[in-house]
């Protein structure tokens, strides 16, 4: 089955166990969310 590239992300940021590796993840997602206009506040964590 060929996955979306969003399908693909979320899965990668699940399966990701290094931490500079998930953050780099939250950035593409970010930037990804904010090219299709959402909005969304960074959260600390």
């Amino acid at each position: 089955m060929e996955r979306t590239v969003l399908q693909q992300t979320f899965f990668n940021l699940g399966a990701a166990q290094d931490i500079r590796y998930r953050k780099d993840l939250d950035v593409k997602l970010t930037a990804l969310c904010e090219s299709m206009g959402v909005k969304f506040k960074k959260v600390k964590r």
